[in-house]
């Protein structure tokens, strides 16, 4: 699932990818990203990207995918 915010005059643009328990929240204007696990913390209080560096990394790597297949469609 993705998911994405446009920007706004008080908002950064955000992204969002939902892969099974993983939502990974990717701020744009900051860089930054948060990981939280949909199936202990559904409320996403938690951000484990600093506590679960493998798991924040192969969601990363998901999500880099995930833009550079949605380029090629969109360039076709």
């Amino acid at each position: 699932i993705y998911m994405e915010q446009p920007a706004g005059p008080y908002m950064p643009r955000r992204r969002a990818i939902v892969d099974g328990r993983w939502k990974l929240h990717h701020h744009g204007d900051r860089g930054r990203f948060r990981l939280y696990d949909l199936k202990t913390d559904p409320t996403e209080q938690n951000d484990l990207a600093k506590t679960h560096k493998d798991d924040l990394t192969r969601q990363k790597a998901r999500y880099k995918a995930f833009f550079e297949r949605l380029k090629k469609r969109v360039s076709k």
